[in-house]
């Protein structure tokens, strides 16, 4: 019985990497200039400011939830952490004065002394 049972697990689980390995596969990392490359055809399809804000980590109550970014803010920033923002600003807002820069990633604050406990 408790062969059954330790076959029955370990074929539980292969079937559970079999199913995450793709959506994995999905979320490697990219070259930063291929996503500097999608910012800018957005910005210049859109010509106007883009507001875009990332997952906050607190969508759902699950205590077993694992975090995986908004694919739209992946997709344009590869940054996959809680709770960023991204403003892309287009080069005709120089025409009202925007002086900054084009493009913003907002992170959300660290605490350094609980860097080590990660």
């Amino acid at each position: 019985m408790k062969r059954r049972s330790l076959i029955l697990r370990g074929v539980i689980a292969f079937l559970v990497v079999a199913c995450i390995a793709p959506m994995l596969r999905a979320w490697e990392r990219e070259p930063l200039n291929v996503f500097a490359e999608r910012r800018a055809r957005a910005v210049a399809a859109v010509n106007a400011p883009i507001v875009l804000f990332g997952y906050t980590g607190h969508e759902e109550a699950n205590p077993s939830y694992v975090f995986m970014q908004e694919e739209n803010f992946y997709y344009l920033t590869g940054h996959n952490e809680e709770g960023a923002a991204l403003l892309l600003v287009p080069e005709s807002a120089d025409e009202k004065g925007w002086t900054g820069p084009r493009e913003i990633l907002y992170l959300p604050a660290r605490d350094p002394s609980a860097a080590g406990s990660r």
